[in-house]
């Protein structure tokens, strides 16, 4: 952040603070010592500069993050935090970060949504983003090629990268789901959604920074596959409880950004379909990662829920999908029990869909927002985009 030519305000600083202590605390308490090997109990003290005001706020920060991680959050407040880089403790770096001329801020993942999001942002004459990553270990290369390839516009990477000690029996254990990722990306784009608004003189005065998070209506509402993915198998990123939460706690600080996620009445597919450079869009589509296990082999699978939906959206569109895929075909899939899991739950939840309330399906994952309108057209993404996954499963070959 000290490459940043920007002021960040105090409360988006200790915001952000809040967000590396709670990854670290994800990823340093395993959920295989909690009860039921999922949920955990997780007391945790962050040092702020404004412990009163984050007092008053830990009830609606402990249920966003209960909701996001899927654990029991108990927040303390205590103060001396670090405060936000200065002018001065820029001197004698190499490497700076200018806003120029941003008026909005975009999460960009490397993902396929957050691609077809940035080129939205760009292309738009009213619209000037600044990207920002969150590096995880792996991700950065993938970003920086995607970014090559785009239209230049600032851009600001992190990689928090949480050490745990060295113990009597080697390095501490860490836990991989690490759901409370999530809240720092988002922390991260609100603290250069900060620093434009106090450069645009938005701090004292009416306007808002909007801070864009680009995911399709149906990976953000997630409405879960199978009764047992409605904890430890669905994540919450982009959903609209989520956002809200962390959205009063910005309101609440006063700190002048809007969340908003763009695409949340649109499928992958009407994402990809209806970018608005189309050409673009199509050309970088399959250089962009969707699977939630590439790690593993550095090559997406082919199977998981995110890679099919990727791959329905790509059939949807007539978009020639020139990923490589682990394992691409469906039929093989199929014959093989250690892999077809998230397969079946696909199937399970398209065929269960046709006779049960697509609300009853969605609410499982979380509450709607109470504007009728909005609800219905949540409600239609999820149908459309089941629509899409059954429709490209039939493609390969394998009933839906």
């Amino acid at each position: 952040m000290r490459r940043l030519e920007g002021t960040i305000s105090p409360k988006a600083f200790d915001f952000l603070s809040i967000a590396l202590s709670a990854v670290t605390a994800d990823v340093f308490v395993p959920r295989a010592s909690s009860a039921n090997g999922f949920s955990r109990a997780i007391e945790l003290t962050t040092s702020v500069q404004d412990p009163a005001f984050w007092k008053a706020q830990a009830s609606d920060l402990e249920e966003a993050l209960n909701f996001l991680t899927g654990d029991r959050w108990e927040m303390t407040f205590v103060g001396e935090g670090r405060s936000a880089p200065t002018a001065a403790s820029r001197k004698g770096l190499r490497q700076r970060t200018k806003l120029l001329d941003s008026n909005c801020v975009c999460l960009f993942s490397g993902g396929l949504d957050s691609l077809l999001g940035a080129i939205d942002l760009i292309e738009d004459a009213n619209r000037s983003p600044f990207l920002v990553s969150r590096e995880s270990t792996g991700d950065k290369m993938y970003q920086t090629n995607l970014r090559a390839l785009l239209p230049s516009r600032p851009h600001l990477g992190a990689n928090d990268a949480p050490q745990g000690p060295e113990g009597q029996y080697g390095a501490y254990p860490r836990e991989d789901t690490t759901r409370a990722r999530s809240l720092l990306f988002l922390a991260m784009g609100v603290c250069v959604a900060s620093a434009i608004a106090e450069r645009n003189g938005l701090l004292s005065a009416a306007g808002q920074v909007p801070l864009y998070i680009p995911e399709n209506g149906f990976i953000a509402l997630n409405p879960p596959l199978s009764p047992r993915r409605v904890g430890a198998l669905s994540t919450r990123t982009a959903h609209p409880e989520f956002l809200s939460g962390i959205q009063r706690i910005l309101d609440a600080g006063s700190i002048p950004v809007t969340i908003e996620n763009p695409f949340r009445h649109k499928t992958k597919g009407e994402m990809l379909r209806g970018n608005s450079n189309a050409p673009l869009a199509r050309s970088l589509a399959s250089n962009t990662v969707s699977c939630g296990r590439w790690k593993r082999k550095r090559m997406q699978c082919g199977h998981c829920v995110p890679c099919l939906i990727r791959r329905a959206a790509f059939h949807a569109s007539n978009v020639t999908d020139g990923t490589q895929y682990w394992l691409g075909d469906l039929k093989q899939v199929m014959n093989k029990p250690d892999r077809r899991a998230d397969l079946l739950s696909v199937i399970y939840a398209i065929r269960r869909s046709r006779t049960e309330s697509i609300a009853r399906w969605v609410i499982r994952a979380g509450t709607l927002p109470i504007n009728s309108n909005e609800r219905a057209q949540l409600l239609q993404v999820v149908e459309r985009g089941r629509d899409e996954l059954a429709v490209f499963i039939r493609s390969q070959g394998v009933a839906a």
